[in-house]
């Protein structure tokens, strides 16, 4: 367990309840420990508190506040001790110290030790100009270190003592290293704080509140986001949507269920751009509901719910974030898809766009030289053709002629590009989109790699041809250049067939 450090001088005691069980200390972490008893116990203690020897003034604070050793404490002339048996099992059991850099304005804590008195001066204030990055670097280091060793850990972070600073970066820096050791809220990783907003009243019980789960929650729901941005529907935050709907009462579930259908439609429509079908994309723009009637709909019901003081309840589910990144980013999604327009051509291009931009070349070259085909077959049949079948004889026929062209073998080669609408660098770019659909589409085991592959001797390996060097792999600057040259080609094809 981790907890931030603090000035306990002037800690009152209280009574904490923690899943049931009643604790009485002035120092949180202390009770979590009877509650718990942790095989580790470790301390944060910001530069600000002491003028120096920061882990042993700590602890001595400690034992004068809870009378430990027969220790008492001494601020400005009062005794401030208080009898503590939690402080005094986590004084005997022993915690690790880690110094944090933190900045701001301070009166560091003195601490002189006479007569079995803990006596508390404050120095003059000192001026602290560590940067945020380097606070959090400390914590996450210390954190990092007191894991180190252990194959399986649970790890408990208390937030409730320490500067707003301190405690805002512990459950940050937190956050990352559960990711990193793919720790679990509510089993393997779990975050407290009780809520304390003035001198606790005698006779009064203050519940520990667990932090794991919303954060877990938000945790899930901010690499969710990536979903609309990486257009990869695997990182949509769907369990989540489904957990906490399943515990909404009757008040919520009208727009629980609008929200539901707008996060399936932009499941299906993120499965299509990333598996390369962007020209089926229009679709779903097509079949979004009213997102500005769902939007109004939420608007009101978190008006009622949540700002006006008398809809106010006391238990809840963190669903009103869930629901507003789902319908922000779907609606965000669908008006860039349709920037140039909402016909199909005016989403694809776009589509192939975003494709690029989010590094998905792949699927830009492999979609683009076949809509290529699509726009040149518009400009020269449109007027005598209603449609035409894919990869049907017409579309062979052109795709064909593209390829002749290319390799100059047409004839008739000018009068046939003008025809087109092409220049050689742009029949020249269909071909080399080809070559590399082709290459990438089969992992590099293809007529266009030109390479030979062993059989006997190191079976497998990839070669140069009549060669013992080894063949490379297509690196991603050159997918990058070919995805570049097709989004021009299919840019300048439908600005044409559109003027």
């Amino acid at each position: 367990m981790v907890w931030c450090a603090g000035d306990v001088t002037n800690y009152q005691p209280v009574s904490y309840d923690i899943e049931g069980s009643v604790v009485k200390s002035f120092l949180a972490p202390a009770a979590l420990n009877k509650r718990f008893n942790y095989d580790k116990l470790v301390a944060l203690i910001p530069l600000t508190l002491f003028l120096e020897d920061h882990s042993e003034n700590y602890k001595l604070l400690l034992k004068g506040k809870s009378l430990y050793d027969n220790k008492r404490l001494e601020v400005d002339g009062r005794d401030l001790t208080v009898y503590d048996p939690a402080v005094h099992e986590l004084l005997a059991k022993g915690f690790e110290c880690y110094l944090v850099p933190h900045g701001g304005i301070s009166h560091p804590l003195v601490l002189k030790e006479r007569d079995g008195k803990i006596v508390v001066n404050r120095s003059s204030a000192k001026k602290f100009n560590y940067d945020l990055n380097v606070t959090f670097n400390s914590v996450y280091a210390a954190l990092r270190e007191c894991m180190k060793g252990y194959d399986e850990v649970e790890l408990h972070i208390d937030l409730t003592h320490g500067s707003n600073v301190l405690v805002t970066v512990l459950m940050l820096a937190s956050q990352v290293i559960a990711e990193a050791r793919g720790l679990e809220a509510d089993a393997s990783f779990r975050l407290w704080c009780a809520p304390i907003l003035g001198p606790p009243e005698p006779g009064l019980t203050v519940k520990f509140l667990d932090v794991s789960r919303l954060s877990n929650i938000v945790r899930g729901l901010v690499a969710g986001t990536c979903a609309w941005r990486r257009l990869d529907e695997r990182l949509l935050p769907i369990n989540w949507y489904k957990i906490v709907g399943s515990r909404l009462g009757p008040k919520f579930k009208e727009v629980y269920g609008f929200v539901k259908s707008l996060l399936n439609l932009a499941e299906d429509l993120l499965w299509t751009l990333r598996s390369g079908q962007a020209p089926f994309a229009y679709l779903f723009c097509r079949q979004v509901p009213n997102i500005n009637g769902i939007k109004e709909r939420l608007d009101e019901m978190i008006y009622e719910s949540y700002l006006r003081v008398g809809g106010l309840q006391e238990d809840d589910e963190p669903w009103i974030s869930i629901a507003d990144v789902i319908v922000e980013l779907t609606d965000k999604l669908v008006k860039d898809l349709k920037a140039f327009g909402d016909s199909p051509i005016d989403v694809t291009t776009r589509a192939l766009q975003r494709l690029y931009e989010t590094q998905y070349y792949d699927k830009v070259i492999a979609v683009a030289r076949e809509y290529a085909v699509l726009l040149i077959l518009r400009r020269l049949y449109c007027k005598e053709r209603e449609r035409v079948e894919i990869a049907g004889d017409l579309w062979s026929k052109v795709d064909e002629e593209l390829k002749l062209l290319a390799q100059k073998k047409d004839p008739a080669h000018p009068q046939a590009l003008s025809a087109v609408g092409l220049t050689e660098d742009d029949v020249k770019t269909f071909e080399s989109l080809r070559q590399m659909r082709n290459k990438l589409m089969h992992g590099g085991l293809s007529k266009e790699m030109n390479a030979e592959v062993s059989l006997r001797i190191d079976p497998g390996r990839i070669l140069e041809p009549e060669s013992e060097k080894d063949k490379k792999p297509i690196w991603k600057k050159d997918v990058e250049k070919e995805a570049e040259k097709a989004i021009k080609l299919i840019e300048k094809l439908r600005s044409r067939e559109t003027t």
